[in-house]
């Protein structure tokens, strides 16, 4: 597996946001015109939070709140687990599996959003290879004398 792919090099960019003070409502049209699956939620133009489908689904019309009324600020997964854009997609993939999350947003060095990475980049970089960047990434943490006996 190549060590050299960074997250930059996979990530989606032109991240859909949508500020805080916005309706489901918004959210829910927003996710249909642009055919996304989440939006990144942000307050005054800092990246603040996430709502996806899945939140519309599960914290609004489960419960019976009016997509009208509520904001995305109060259903956003807050806060925001993110990613710099010069990490490796191994980091990536165990980022996701750690949050259990299936999308992380990527920020530079000036914690600026740049873009967004998914599963799905990271299946189109490693086809079928996500659970050994998975490992990959945790070898990482294991201490030095360690890894030549788990490499063999």
């Amino acid at each position: 597996m190549k060590d050299d792919i960074k997250v930059g090099d996979c990530m989606t960019v032109g991240v859909i946001t949508l500020e805080s003070g916005k309706t489901v409502h918004e959210a829910a049209a927003l996710l249909k015109k642009t055919q996304v699956g989440s939006i990144i939620i942000t307050n005054k133009s800092k990246a603040d939070g996430i709502v996806t489908e899945r939140d519309i689904v599960y914290k609004v019309v489960s419960r019976g709140l009016d997509p009208k009324k509520t904001k995305v600020s109060q259903i956003m997964s807050s806060p925001l687990r993110v990613i710099d854009v010069s990490k490796p997609v191994e980091d990536a993939a165990l980022a996701m599996k750690k949050h259990n999350v299936k999308r992380l947003p990527v920020i530079d060095k000036k914690e600026r959003l740049v873009g967004i990475i998914t599963e799905s980049d990271l299946l189109g970089v490693y086809p079928g290879m996500t659970t050994i960047m998975v490992e990959k990434a945790r070898m990482k943490e294991v201490p030095d004398e360690c890894k030549s006996a788990l490499e063999e």
